[in-house]
């Protein structure tokens, strides 16, 4: 795998991009997916 790939399935990255949108109080997009259907 590329340095890029693995640095983009890291799990610190999926936490820290979290963090964002919930700080964000992100709305659902495509996948009509809430913050809280997903959190659940």
């Amino acid at each position: 795998m590329t340095d890029r790939l693995l640095q983009f399935l890291n799990p610190e990255n999926f936490q820290l991009a979290w963090e964002k949108v919930a700080k964000n109080r992100g709305c659902a997009g495509v996948d009509k997916e809430t913050l809280t259907s997903s959190s659940a």
